[in-house]
């Protein structure tokens, strides 16, 4: 039966700053690239905007209107 009574923690009383630190990095690495990097992108694939690189990607058949 589960002891609902126990109210202790596994945690430490004092985490201190080393398990507040943050870790992850999902957020910075996550948020796309900004427009340097999608200019090297297009410079390097041969094409001069986003939307000239859809339509040469992209099947017109399955692009959203």
């Amino acid at each position: 039966m589960l002891n609902t009574t126990d109210r202790r923690s596994a945690a430490p009383r004092n985490p201190g700053n080393s398990l507040l630190r943050r870790t992850d990095t999902f957020v910075p690495r996550h948020i796309g690239p900004d427009e340097e990097e999608v200019r090297e992108m297009l410079d390097t694939l041969g094409y001069e905007s986003l939307d000239a690189l859809i339509d040469a990607t992209v099947p017109e058949s399955i692009r959203l209107a």
